[in-house]
C-alpha cells in the first residue's frame, strides 16, 4: 500500500497553527475564545482557522503575528527541533 503523505501546502499550514498554539501559551492563552479575542476576531472565524489552518490569510498572519510579538517569518519556522533551557528560552 503506498505511503500517503501531506503537500508541503498542509505541512506548512500545521506548522503555522502549532507555532500559533505555543506562542500562545506564552502569552496564557488557553480557550479558542481567548486566541479570537487577542487576534480581535469572531471565535468561529478563529475556530474555522484551527480547523483548517489553510485557510488563513496574510492580513489575518499579520495580525496573529503581531498580537503574539513574533516575525511571520517565525511564524512559518518549524521550531520542533530546537533545543530549550531549563527556563524554556531557545
Amino acid at each position: 500500500m503506498p505511503k500517503v503523505t501531506l503537500s508541503p501546502l498542509t505541512r506548512a499550514a500545521e506548522t503555522v497553527q502549532r507555532n500559533i498554539e505555543s506562542r500562545g501559551a506564552i502569552f496564557g492563552l488557553r480557550t479558542q475564545r481567548e486566541f479570537a479575542k487577542r487576534f480581535n476576531m469572531p471565535v468561529a472565524t478563529y475556530n474555522g482557522k484551527k480547523t483548517n489552518p489553510r485557510t488563513w490569510t496574510l492580513e489575518q498572519l499579520t495580525v496573529v503575528a503581531q498580537a503574539l510579538k513574533v516575525s511571520l517569518s517565525w511564524l512559518m519556522t518549524d521550531h520542533s527541533g530546537e533545543i530549550k533551557d531549563e527556563r524554556g528560552a531557545v
